[in-house]
């Protein structure tokens, strides 16, 4: 699969259509197609970190797979974890990669059964901190991820 990395309006449109594409089928996907177009979407948004565009279609690509069986892999599932968080550390004051990266973490710790292994991984401390720290202009729905995620952390 070639992915022309270098050129980040070509990356913003590629993560988005992956992220409309995947809405409701991610599951009839092939778990190793699944796994490809997920490390080209963390190899854009690591190789792109000041586009808001590829961070938020980023993490929205990242909140569908979780319902696919890719993230039952921890190391792909700390990986994403990891991205996200840089995102949301990034982006401090973008209510949509804020919103997203939420959900994504959301659905990565609160709807998979990883949130123990990824907890003990060290991300706890950091996850915590995201959700204690709310960005201006974040959406009911964002601070409802929020709240949850640090009520499953803190028990």
């Amino acid at each position: 699969m070639r992915w022309y990395g270098h050129d980040i309006q070509l990356m913003e449109s590629s993560c988005a259509f992956l992220a409309l594409l995947l809405v409701g089928v991610c599951h009839q996907v092939e778990c190793a197609l699944l796994l490809l177009l997920v490390e080209k979407v963390l190899q854009s948004m690591s190789a792109f970190p000041q586009s808001e565009a590829l961070q938020v279609w980023g993490c929205k690509v990242i909140s569908h797979v979780t319902t696919s069986d890719l993230l039952s892999d921890t190391t792909m599932a700390t990986r994403c974890v990891q991205m996200v968080i840089t995102a949301l550390g990034r982006h401090k004051g973008t209510p949509a990669v804020q919103t997203w990266g939420a959900y994504a973490l959301y659905q990565i710790i609160c709807c998979c059964a990883l949130n123990a292994s990824i907890v003990t991984m060290g991300h706890r401390d950091l996850i915590l901190e995201l959700c204690q720290r709310r960005a201006p202009g974040l959406t009911e729905e964002a601070n409802s991820y929020l709240s949850s995620l640090q009520t499953v952390l803190e028990v």
